[in-house]
């Protein structure tokens, strides 16, 4: 994305792993709107997510997710 210019503000990042500080930095300086994981987030990731306001989803299963909303999005049900 980066090499081909791509807007990542409407994108997600998507990981299977723990979403960390360094995580959080990386997807704040390529302007991801929302982090999506399998995994946790550390309290720092999302205290530093609420100041960049970027979304996070922690624990994604088939029927249930945590989310941190931070104004990137609005979830509807469905």
């Amino acid at each position: 994305m980066l090499f081909n210019q791509i807007d990542t503000s409407d994108k997600l990042l998507l990981s299977t792993g723990r979403i960390t500080s360094e995580v959080l930095i990386k997807a704040a300086r390529s302007n991801f709107s929302m982090i999506i994981s399998r995994s946790s987030a550390s309290s720092v990731a999302i205290a530093m997510a609420k100041q960049q306001q970027i979304d996070v989803v922690t624990y994604v299963r088939s029927t249930r997710f945590n989310y941190f909303s931070h104004g990137a999005a609005e979830l509807i049900e469905g």
